[in-house]
């Protein structure tokens, strides 16, 4: 649960990335919900470390970072 948690747009893809990474989105590169080339993959997401640590992780939903079918970084499925 996220109890207290800011992002400095109000755009949907780039307050999702500020999620998944946890860094401000002058620094992630994620700012309009227009763009759709392979930045999104670029990200180091925190699914990534729970995969490492042994979960079995899953994205279900809108991923607006990205317009390709690909496998997104960090997640099984």
């Amino acid at each position: 649960m996220f109890s207290s948690a800011f992002t400095a747009s109000s755009l949907r893809s780039p307050n999702q990335a500020s999620i998944l990474i946890g860094q401000y989105i002058s620094y992630h590169g994620i700012v309009d919900n227009i763009t759709r080339d392979m930045t999104g993959h670029k990200l180091y997401l925190f699914p990534i470390e729970l995969q490492k640590a042994g979960y079995e992780t899953a994205h279900i939903g809108k991923w607006y970072m990205g317009n390709d079918p690909t496998s997104r970084p960090g997640y099984d499925h």
